[in-house]
């Protein structure tokens, strides 16, 4: 599941996209336009019952 994708600002291309490596719930979500890196952009609880 896509969680979100990365533009460049000035050329408007898609330079990656940060995936979820688990089906489930996000529990947090970064809401800052700028990101730097190493920081918790997305928390996601994993789901225990289908």
């Amino acid at each position: 599941m896509i969680l979100q994708i990365i533009i460049l600002h000035y050329e408007g291309d898609v330079t990656m996209q940060i995936v979820a490596p688990t089906d489930g719930i996000v529990f947090f979500a970064h809401n800052e336009p700028l990101v730097l890196e190493n920081t918790v952009v997305f928390k996601v609880i994993r789901r225990l019952h289908k």
